[in-house]
């Protein structure tokens, strides 16, 4: 394709390390087809399987699978490769290195997967999100020149999640490669932001006293509370300098921890109850219907790895609308 991206009307589309499968359901949200999805870890293909049951799964290591029999069979190839060696919080506290740990070498090499599935299938498209600190590889620019040597152009787009309705922040980078002759600059939507106070569920309980809680969360709870003296209720984030968030603006980054709580007033005094898991889907933009495994470490772990749906959806619409 000279100038679009290639994709025809509901792309027929592959999902690498889905995960929980955010990127899987924005991209059916905005049309495509996912026929399949490739993860290592059983859960999250059990949670993929049960929100995605039309898909193929395969639970297997990304970068061990034979991808020949879906040759030029897709029109678009998404993926998700481990962010764990990129990340601001892979410091390997020895050295004080980024990423320098033998662990976060195989987080990293699974980038390497994605060339190898595209070479076998050369599907037209690919986004690939990561990281903006994915940029800070010492293999980037040969993995990219990699996948220009499979016939792919390159753009960049780094994208908040909270830029397209989500209630929550979420930066991430999304590489999009099409086989086409200039690279496809991406054209999102305007969307009003959301506050973090639309996900507050008023009916679920756990509510505790917050004068029972240990001294370094009441102490973060002060804080807050110092901040926003007349608020009634208060979502805080227990994080290093985490001070709470204003009902009408976007809660910090959701991470794989499960360290978001809400604050009120209650009829005993200061109370404290932790984000429920449906909480966490609401502030990556899940849809109501998204199914859990009901065990919230499990839960938040999947959602805190996820890519945002409203994301993704934007994503796949322009590519299709621009095809």
């Amino acid at each position: 394709a000279p100038g679009g991206a290639g994709v025809r009307p509901s792309p027929v589309t592959a999902d690498l390390l889905a995960g929980g499968g955010g990127s899987s359901c924005g991209a059916e949200q905005g049309g495509a087809r996912v026929v399949l999805a490739v993860n290592h870890s059983p859960l999250a293909i059990e949670i993929h399987q049960r929100n995605h049951p039309w898909a193929h799964h395969v639970c297997q290591d990304v970068g061990l699978v034979d991808y020949s029999p879906w040759w030029r069979r897709l029109d678009l190839l998404l993926a998700s490769p481990a962010c764990q060696g990129h990340s601001k919080a892979a410091t390997n506290c020895s050295s004080g290195r980024r990423g320098t740990a033998p662990k976060h070498d195989a987080d990293r090499a699974t980038a390497l997967a994605v060339v190898s599935a595209l070479e076998q299938t050369r599907a037209p498209v690919a986004v690939i999100e990561n990281v903006p600190d994915m940029r800070k590889w010492v293999l980037f620019d040969p993995w990219c020149e990699m996948l220009r040597r499979l016939g792919y152009r390159l753009r960049e787009h780094v994208i908040d999640a909270a830029d397209l309705g989500c209630p929550s922040h979420r930066s991430r980078m999304f590489i999009v490669a099409t086989r086409s002759r200039a690279p496809f600059d991406l054209q999102l939507p305007t969307v009003d932001r959301v506050g973090i106070g639309s996900v507050f569920d008023a009916k679920a309980d756990g509510w505790k006293p917050a004068a029972s809680l240990p001294a370094s969360a009441r102490a973060r709870f002060a804080r807050a509370i110092a901040r926003f003296p007349a608020a009634h209720l208060i979502p805080v984030q227990y994080t290093t300098t985490n001070t709470g968030t204003a009902l009408d603006d976007q809660l910090g980054t959701i991470t794989t921890q499960h360290q978001a709580a809400w604050l009120r007033r209650g009829p005993l005094g200061l109370e404290r109850r932790m984000f429920t898991p449906r909480e966490y889907l609401r502030c990556l933009g899940f849809p109501e219907s998204y199914h859990l495994t009901g065990r919230i470490t499990h839960d938040v772990h999947l959602i805190g790895n996820a890519v945002a749906p409203p994301v993704m959806r934007a994503i796949v619409e322009d590519l299709v609308r621009r095809a």
